[in-house]
């Protein structure tokens, strides 16, 4: 980092790269001492082209330490970084001072070889930030005290990062002005964001590939007529039919209608039929016997997928990530739902727009009508094993197939099951 720190010893001779500095030494000789050595009958021309072509290499071997930045964070094979400054590597004892060290020097970490590892000397190790003080004076900024030196600390969540549940200690001014500025520190926050915005337009870039992928697959089914505009349960066949599911799915059979009751479905389940679906309106009729009717979308299999948990008085939806579901805001409903009896729904998705509609008593209400579904950076609190953290995930939901899930209390039944593709 740019600590305003005296030269190390051989800071002066090749930026401290020692083996360089050698190297440069031994090319310098035989460019001296080489047209002397050379046998007497070659052409002089011959001596001074190779005399020449060593000189190129010195040139460039004094050219490529010109280039090479003077501050690094580095690791070989193994675990251990360091912070090389003027050609000396300084080990980095813990995560935590690791982060401080990015963060200040604004570097990434490179990988490099064990051999340039080991050819770099090797000064004391730098001290762990968690030994290191958060002072403050009689004004309101913060430092932290680094090598004997303040650094201005630029907000409290960098300040709670580094230290977290540590409070400032108070020192006079007189002790503060002991201690020589270093320079501010990055705020954590501009990381995060600078993260957050490469995260995105990677996920970006994947999702329009994952998305050309799909629609060329289409396109091929199309032309061979093969692919489906609607898929329709009618429930008269064997569940697994048409059906991936966990948990107790079952057709019932009621005079002379079918429905299908889902109960104890963790993972819940999807149709097979619309796994490369994108856009589609998906309808149904519902009733719930106890708890909630759980609506999947946009699923690629049984551990990602969208979740609509529609209880008597609030829709919930929900991101199901690797198996882990992530909670957003939930949508009040204009009535109180009744237990044991039917109700229509209708799903639209179309691009990153999600709309949920029910018909109750012959009355239709839209209760979401939202892009939630775009390529995203969502944040909010965890569901299940984690309930109550925070998180900050990206999100990408292009296309999926349909489904149900019933989980614990929950018990719902369906029945007049259509998707239709748009």
């Amino acid at each position: 980092m740019a600590s305003g720190r005296g030269f190390e010893p051989g800071s002066l001779i090749c930026g401290g790269n020692y083996p360089l500095f050698l190297a440069a030494i031994l090319s310098g000789v035989a460019i001296i001492f080489l047209p002397f050595s050379l046998a007497g009958d070659l052409p002089i021309n011959l001596r001074f082209l190779l005399s020449a072509t060593l000189a190129a290499s010195l040139a460039g071997l004094i050219l490529g330490r010109s280039r090479q930045q003077s501050v690094r964070v580095v690791k070989a094979s193994g675990d251990r970084a360091y912070l090389v400054e003027d050609g000396m590597k300084r080990y980095i004892p813990d995560p935590i001072t690791h982060d401080f060290i990015m963060l200040d020097t604004y570097r990434q970490t490179e990988r490099i070889s064990d051999f340039e590892l080991r050819l770099l000397p090797e000064g004391a190790p730098l001290p762990s930030i968690l030994q290191c003080r958060l002072v403050k004076g009689d004004g309101p900024a913060q430092y932290i005290i680094w090598e004997g030196r303040r650094k201005h600390v630029p907000d409290e969540p960098t300040a709670q990062y580094f230290f977290r549940g540590r409070n400032y200690e108070h020192v006079s001014e007189d002790e503060l002005d002991q201690y020589p500025r270093t320079g501010r520190l990055r705020s954590i926050l501009a990381v995060a964001q600078d993260n957050t915005d490469g995260q995105l337009r990677e996920l970006s870039n994947q999702t329009e590939a994952l998305k050309s992928l799909v629609i060329l697959l289409s396109k091929q089914m199309d032309q061979i007529g093969s692919r489906p505009k609607q898929f329709v349960e009618d429930l008269s066949g064997r569940v697994t039919d048409n059906w991936e599911y966990a948990g107790s799915w079952q057709v019932i059979q009621d005079g002379q209608n079918r429905y299908l009751a889902v109960t104890n479905s963790d993972d819940g389940g999807i149709a097979k039929a619309c796994r490369l679906w994108d856009d589609y309106e998906f309808e149904f009729e519902t009733k719930i016997v106890q708890s909630n009717s759980g609506w999947i979308v946009r699923a690629r299999d049984l551990q990602n997928y969208v979740l609509l948990q529609c209880g008597r008085d609030q829709l919930i939806p929900y991101f199901r990530v690797n198996g882990e579901f992530l909670k957003m805001n939930a949508v009040r409903l204009p009535a109180l739902l009744p237990l044991q009896e039917w109700y229509g729904v209708r799903i639209k998705v179309s691009g990153s727009q999600l709309m949920v509609a029910i018909t109750v008593d012959g009355k239709t209400y839209v209760l979401l009508d939202e892009p939630l579904l775009a390529t995203q950076v969502v944040s909010g609190r965890r569901a299940g094993n984690n309930e109550g953290q925070d998180f900050t995930l990206a999100l990408s939901n292009t296309f999926g197939s349909i489904g149900f899930r019933e989980w614990e209390t929950e018990n719902a039944c369906f029945r007049n099951i259509k998707v239709t593709r748009i």
